[in-house]
């Protein structure tokens, strides 16, 4: 399950956002905010997987809130309709950067490369273990990681 979180001001962009989410991608638990002082706190403690982000905002703009998130272990997506902040997105590390009204077409290419970067991140994750089991010499097994389950096999 996907954990998304989306931060926008406005009712009607979060409700369309939302709507398309659930309805053209799978496996989503969405929760939605609309003050980015709010979202600081939600993802302290949801860890969400994803982060739609409004750029302009009463209480403070998305760039600010990103800077104010202690650990931002999650994919930044900005929705905006403003498009002249593309290059500071890039530089912060969005995966996307969204106009709005957001395209169907657009917000599932930005999913689908999340997707695929998730995936890479579960191989080098894997290669590591294999990696770590290798190079330690201390064990008479090592573990083997395939199809969701753990194998323990002798060294030798």
């Amino acid at each position: 399950m996907l954990q998304i979180l989306l931060v926008d001001d406005e009712k009607d962009a979060l409700e369309a956002l939302e709507w398309k989410l659930n309805n053209y991608i799978d496996n989503v638990e969405i929760t939605t905010c609309n003050s980015p002082i709010e979202a600081i706190k939600i993802i302290n403690e949801q860890k969400p997987d994803v982060v739609f982000l409004d750029i302009q905002m009463p209480e403070m703009d998305g760039f600010t809130m990103i800077e104010k998130v202690e650990n931002r272990d999650f994919n930044l997506i900005f929705t905006t309709a403003h498009d002249e902040f593309a290059l500071k997105a890039i530089k912060v590390s969005a995966i996307d950067y969204l106009l709005k009204p957001v395209d169907k077409d657009e917000l599932l290419a930005s999913m689908d490369k999340i997707k695929k970067s998730k995936k890479g991140d579960l191989l080098e994750n894997k290669l590591q273990l294999l990696l770590n089991n290798l190079n330690d010499n201390n064990h008479d097994k090592i573990n083997i990681s395939a199809d969701g389950k753990v194998y323990l096999l002798d060294k030798d």
